[in-house]
């Protein structure tokens, strides 16, 4: 798959529709990422474009990811939190299955991950938290999961994501790079 850039200018309170067409018949399953980019005079919006791709037979699991409440804005040095919930479709027993969970930037970069090996028989559930860089930079992130499995003629990966946001300001302070001995008396300088 491939996206090429589109410049179109418009006047104030003109409209226009744009479509998009992706064509995912290359692409292996699991999720891609891509962003769309307005200017306008010296505003920027950044819309974030997120695919998931899945194969054309029927999946053994449905994936679902949700930022709870309160957590859809974190800070550099942070958690961020999604409710992951994975059901099983109609295979009778137990499937083995490895999760991926992903912090993916709007250039679909990987920025942090985890994997965990996980037996599922009708669903599974989990809160997940995972670190936030300190020095990542603001903006609108993607915390992706990928379920890889066999299901007895080839490996098959659905996939869910939701977006949130890193604010501006760290979660934890940077210390100085100077020591301080309280022991020592304190001389400031107007």
């Amino acid at each position: 798959g491939s996206f090429s850039e589109y410049d179109l200018e418009i006047d104030p309170l003109e409209t226009h529709n744009i479509e998009f067409r992706f064509d995912g018949n290359e692409l292996k399953e699991g999720i891609y990422v891509t962003k769309v980019v307005i200017n306008a005079g010296k505003i920027t919006k950044v819309i974030p474009i997120v695919i998931s791709v899945v194969g054309k037979e029927k999946a053994l699991f449905d994936v679902e990811v949700r930022i709870p409440s309160g957590s859809s804005e974190v800070k550099a040095g942070g958690k961020a939190t999604a409710n992951v919930l994975l059901f099983n479709l109609g295979k009778i027993g137990e499937i083995s299955s490895q999760i991926e969970y992903k912090i993916l930037d709007l250039e679909g970069n990987v920025i942090t991950s985890e994997v965990e090996n996980q037996i599922v028989e009708t669903q599974f559930q989990t809160l997940k938290n995972l670190d936030i860089p300190l020095f990542l930079k603001s903006g609108k992130y993607i915390f992706a999961v990928e379920v890889k499995y066999f299901d007895g003629t080839k490996e098959r990966i659905p996939s869910a994501s939701a977006i949130f946001n890193v604010g501006d300001k760290p979660a934890l302070e940077i210390p100085s790079t100077f020591g301080l001995d309280l022991n020592q008396p304190i001389i400031l300088f107007a």
